[in-house]
């Protein structure tokens, strides 16, 4: 038990960090997904018709799916990906967190005021989860 409380008290920026991005990307998962059908062509289109922008995604899926490739697989890839980024993002603000609590109380309320304007900002990660830019390559 005082191994997981250690583990806790290391990581607990992070965590809440994670929480509360996740929490925004869980209220958009049950929101309808099939009107963002337009995005679709991007993973679908690979380096067999020539080459061009943005069909790396669709080759990587050619490799594994070769004729049929279903929605619910680019769905299911594309959350992992939003999972991985905003661990990555809740690392990265935790390191911030911690290392603004290195130069004294002060500083430590002020990185915890930053990152929480960070997080509550249009210009978050979070910008990701509305229906107008899921599964964007440009985003």
């Amino acid at each position: 038990m005082q191994r997981i409380y250690s583990l806790f008290e290391r990581w607990q920026y992070e965590l809440a960090i994670f929480a509360i991005l996740f929490v925004r990307l869980f209220s958009f998962l049950i929101t309808k997904l099939d009107d963002n059908l337009y995005l679709l062509p991007g993973y679908l289109i690979d380096y067999s018709v020539g080459f061009g922008g943005r069909k790396l995604i669709g080759s990587i899926f050619s490799v594994f799916f070769s004729d049929y490739l279903p929605m619910s697989t680019i769905i299911i890839t594309v959350y992992v990906i939003c999972i991985l980024l905003i661990a990555y993002m809740a690392y990265l603000l935790g390191a911030f967190i911690r290392r603004m609590k290195e130069y004294g109380n002060g500083c430590y309320i002020f990185g915890i005021f930053i990152t929480a304007t960070y997080l509550v900002s249009p210009f978050s990660v979070a910008f990701l989860f509305t229906p107008e830019n899921f599964a964007r390559f440009d985003t």
